[in-house]
């Protein structure tokens, strides 16, 4: 993060990069390896922000070839990042824009005949710049999920 971020920017910026890094033994069978830690600057202290996750996020990351994703900019319409074998692709989710997680990763399963997947999604106070935004990591074995497949 201390890399990437211009120097001064501002949190909300698009060049405030989002880091979702995994850990050391994630994908490992050793008891409490399921972390990681998502980081950007932060909008309520102007200095690093970090929130530490856990559940299969992290261990799907890692199986889909990753060991951490790196997002900056901004889009001009709504999109989710796909990432599944090694290759990550930026797709359309105007169909998905405004749905609850749960609907997001059934129709993202529909669409892609995922039968097990992990997503990370924001919630609408992201979507609108709230400096008290909250994100949420989940696992499915079911059809669906928007970030990591296999």
């Amino acid at each position: 993060l201390l890399k990437r971020a211009p120097k001064g920017v501002d949190p909300f910026a698009p060049e405030n990069p989002l880091v979702f890094a995994t850990g050391v033994a994630s994908g490992t069978p050793i008891p409490g390896s399921g972390r990681h830690a998502v980081g950007a600057k932060s909008p309520l202290t102007g200095a690093f922000g970090e929130a530490d996750v856990g559940g299969f996020w992290s261990t799907e990351l890692k199986r889909a070839g990753f060991d951490a994703v790196v997002i900056t900019g901004a889009s001009e319409k709504p999109v989710y990042l796909w990432i599944k074998d090694g290759e990550a692709e930026i797709r359309d989710a105007g169909d998905l824009w405004g749905k609850k997680t749960a609907e997001v990763q059934a129709a993202i399963g529909r669409s892609t005949a995922t039968t097990r997947s992990a997503s990370f999604s924001a919630g609408s106070p992201a979507r609108t710049s709230s400096d008290s935004a909250a994100s949420s990591a989940t696992s499915t074995a079911l059809p669906g999920g928007p970030a990591l497949a296999r």
